[in-house]
C-alpha cells in the first residue's frame, strides 16, 4: 500500500459499522503483536478482499468461502523485478 493511499483513507469519513463478535474477537488475535487496533486490522482485511475479490469469479469466492478452494499467491514481477506480462 502506498503513503498517497494510506492518507487518502485516513482522510476519509468513518462510519460506524455493526459487526459480527466473531470478527473482532479475530481482529484482536491477529493484532496481539502489532501496533494497531482492531478497526485498522477488520479494514486491511476489507481491503484485502476487495482485491482478491475482483480477481475471482462468483462460484470461486464462494468456494474459498466454504472452505473448498484455497488461496495461491503469485508476484506480477520476474526474479530480475521485472513485470510479467
Amino acid at each position: 500500500m502506498t503513503k498517497k493511499s494510506e492518507s487518502n483513507r485516513a482522510s476519509q469519513r468513518s462510519v460506524k459499522l455493526q459487526l459480527d463478535s466473531s470478527l473482532i474477537d479475530d481482529a484482536k488475535q491477529a493484532i496481539a503483536n502489532y501496533p494497531k487496533t482492531p478497526s485498522e486490522q477488520i479494514e486491511q482485511w476489507a481491503y484485502v478482499g476487495m482485491i482478491v475479490e475482483r480477481q475471482l469469479t462468483g462460484q470461486e469466492q464462494l468456494q474459498l468461502m466454504t472452505g473448498e478452494a484455497a488461496v495461491s499467491f503469485k508476484t506480477n514481477t520476474n526474479k530480475e523485478g521485472e513485470k510479467r506480462r
